[in-house]
């Protein structure tokens, strides 16, 4: 979708935080800035990330990003998984768990043989299990 400021905020539901935000700005300014946080939150939902309502944060230029607590979370909770479902097989870093596909949010899956779980019911600390369910090959 791409269009101008107004055809995106007729469009799209804008968050709460970014409406507020846009408030403190001149006019010209405010519908451009709520415009372009709605959009970009819709393309992240779109690749899995669901910040309707996060934050999305600004470099003092203006570029937005997303805060790296938030990055460095999303990341323990993925490597987490991963280095489970390699452990379950009998292997730590040489069994490249980066390799193990697992989506932004994902709580559950399956890679190869292993399935895996990761709770995210409000725990702090990521957590990940992961299990064996086919026979064990000699490798």
């Amino acid at each position: 979708m791409v269009g101008r400021s107004e055809e995106v905020l007729d469009a799209l539901p804008v968050a709460v935080r970014d409406r507020a935000a846009a408030s403190r700005l001149p006019p010209w300014r405010a519908e451009e800035y709520a415009a372009s946080r709605t959009l970009l939150r819709a393309l992240l939902r779109e690749i899995g990330k669901d910040l309707r309502v996060g934050p999305v944060a600004a470099h003092p230029s203006g570029r937005p990003y997303l805060p790296e607590a938030r990055r460095r979370s999303e990341f323990a909770w993925i490597f987490r998984v991963q280095e489970a479902c390699v452990k379950a097989v009998g292997r730590g870093l040489s069994g490249r768990p980066w390799n193990v596909s697992v989506n932004l949010g994902q709580q559950a899956g399956d890679w190869g043989r292993v399935s895996w779980c990761a709770p995210r019911g409000g725990e702090p600390v990521p957590v990940g299990c992961a299990w064996n369910a086919g026979p064990q090959s000699a490798s």
